[in-house]
């Protein structure tokens, strides 16, 4: 647990301070990696697989849309921002891991969870929401004039 706060919060900061399209996309990769790998060695492999590849459609479209509608920017990997913000991180790290906390790992989760009858009404709004934002994405990239027209 530990572990994942300690990659997930860096990400977080970068993400926060990015400037350019390029930067926010690798950054949410490399957050949607971190999260597929930790889903993939506390539940089951297949989930964590299905979640990144969730991830990375999202992504590429995401990236392709930016990149048409952005100009031409000078990409800076560390503003000067993050780099006030560095030491505080890490003395929340140091603070953070001073202090022991005992987090119960023994949960158990397993997929078959998610299907039982009492998450059903919350089951049905997860599949009608991401139908609903599949034809409003069908729609804006249908049309001629849009912002996803093809690049040649």
């Amino acid at each position: 647990m530990t572990l994942l706060l300690s990659l997930i919060l860096p990400m977080m900061l970068i993400l926060a301070f990015a400037e350019t399209p390029m930067v926010m996309g690798l950054t949410i990769l490399m957050m949607a990696l971190i999260l597929a790998q930790t889903f993939a060695f506390s539940i089951s492999s297949w989930y964590g697989f299905i979640i990144f590849l969730i991830y990375v459609g999202g992504m590429l479209i995401m990236f392709s849309y930016f990149i048409s509608l952005s100009s031409n920017n000078r990409t800076n990997l560390l503003p000067k921002n993050f780099l006030i913000l560095l030491p505080s991180l890490v003395l929340f790290f140091i603070i953070f891991n001073t202090i022991s906390i005992n987090i119960n790992m023994n949960y158990s989760f397993n997929i078959h969870s998610l299907y039982k009858t009492n998450y059903y009404p919350i089951l049905l709004f997860l599949i009608l929401m991401l139908l609903f934002i599949m034809l409003v994405i069908m729609k804006i990239v249908s049309q001629s004039k849009g912002p996803m027209r093809p690049f040649f």
